[in-house]
């Protein structure tokens, strides 16, 4: 409920700050692809993705602090508006804090060109609102976690391997980075094939037209920039279901700030057509492509093999597994799974990455700590599960196969024998 209410803003804001920066006639048709965008449906729909919420307080956030609507008659109030912003992007902080390097970058980069008219009262106060946020983030994740960056910096699921690895945790692989660009930022999402087009023509008009204006330079500009980050930051992560091609697999949601970013250039590149097309053929053309993306769009987000209509059905089942777990494992349990986690949290304390040596050894100190620890997830195959075997073997741990409820397995974990 609340996601949508922050879409439905988002979008509101959306249409103010590319009205501000390209005009009405593109703000328009880039709120409206902001509405029916198959990324922002879906995942404006599924629960426990806060990727929506994420991009949406951006948006507002930004907003704010670029179209100042608060008009109070005073100008010392107006610092209502930098307020509010950065609250916004304080939200956007807890959610994801992980974006913020490129997002810090972004903001840099674009107070760096419009530094000499900027107010250094405003440039103090967002700064003393950013730390502020920071010291709000240190003590929330102390006291949720005991550790001031609990939910990532401590873990070991991302060991710093290589000086880049600060920014890129994932690291680099050139192949993965040409697939999923390929297809999870154009084959999937071919509709925004003329925002490509209409991005590459804006380049293309710099040189000829000098008296663009700056505001369209800069978007142009972070729009490269956010687009290329995220490219090669996600893009080398390695995701299970990367060669299923589905609108549910995570590539989609991590660059949903760049789809959203490249809906002015899909206009753009329509208005340039305008130029070569008889009217008729244009309007025609235009008409035709609008209807195609809100039927196949529609048909995406809803009904393909990772839609939300077969996701009500796994719901259904999610349901069914949650409540069998909780009937056949005690209050003090911990549950072990790899894709299963949200279907018991926060019912039950969970772990992810069964086989990672860090959960390894924490089932081993729960064991021995005598609470019991469960491994929820698929039923193994006879390999796979001589190879689960052997992993909590490895730290003292024997694997007990216990119930089966269709096709999850729960299995139990004991101190082995010595």
């Amino acid at each position: 409920f609340l996601t949508s209410l922050l879409a439905i803003a988002a979008a509101w804001c959306w249409f103010g700050i590319i009205r501000r920066i390209f005009g009405a006639q593109i703000a328009f048709c880039s709120a409206l692809l902001f509405f029916f965008c198959p990324p922002v449906i879906y995942y404006t729909s599924r629960g426990l993705f806060p990727n929506v919420p994420f991009v949406s307080l951006l948006i507002i956030g930004t907003f704010f602090l670029l179209l100042r609507p608060i008009a109070l008659s005073l100008e010392k109030w107006r610092w209502v508006n930098d307020a509010a912003g950065m609250a916004a992007f304080g939200g956007a902080f807890l959610i994801r804090p992980n974006e913020f390097v490129w997002v810090g970058l972004a903001g840099l980069g674009i107070i760096s060109v419009y530094f000499r008219v900027i107010s250094k009262y405003r440039l103090a106060l967002w700064a003393a609102l950013g730390l502020g946020m920071v010291a709000f983030f240190y003590w929330y994740n102390r006291a949720l976690y005991d550790h001031p960056l609990g939910t990532y910096i401590s873990s070991e699921s991302f060991p710093v391997r290589h000086w880049y690895s600060v920014f890129f945790p994932f690291g680099f692989d050139p192949t993965l980075i040409l697939h999923t660009g390929y297809w999870y930022g154009l084959r999937l999402m071919w509709w925004l094939a003329p925002a490509y087009l209409g991005l590459a023509l804006f380049f293309a008009r710099l040189r000829p037209t000098p008296d663009i204006p700056r505001e369209q330079k800069v978007y142009a500009a972070t729009t490269v920039g956010v687009g290329l980050w995220l490219l090669l930051y996600y893009g080398s992560a390695y995701d299970p279901a990367m060669y299923t091609h589905m609108i549910g697999v995570s590539y989609v949601r991590y660059w949903l700030p760049v789809f959203i970013l490249l809906t002015p250039y899909l206009p753009m590149f329509f208005l340039w057509l305008k130029e070569r097309l008889a009217g008729r053929v244009w309007l025609g053309t235009a008409l035709l492509y609008g209807i195609v993306i809100i039927a196949l769009g529609g048909n995406l987000a809803f009904r393909g093999r990772d839609g939300l209509s077969p996701q009500i059905r796994n719901l259904r089942e999610a349901r069914e597994v949650r409540e069998w777990v909780l009937a056949n494992t005690p209050p003090s349990a911990i549950v072990v799974s790899d894709t299963e986690d949200k279907f018991i949290w926060p019912a039950r304390e969970v772990m992810v990455k069964f086989f990672h040596p860090a959960i390894g050894r924490a089932m081993r100190e729960f064991l021995d700590a005598g609470r019991p620890v469960y491994y929820l997830g698929p039923s193994l195959s006879e390999a796979d599960g001589e190879r689960a075997s052997a992993h909590v073997r490895h730290f003292g741990a024997a694997l007990r196969e216990g119930k089966t409820f269709g096709a999850h397995t729960l299995y139990a974990l004991e101190r082995a024998v010595e």
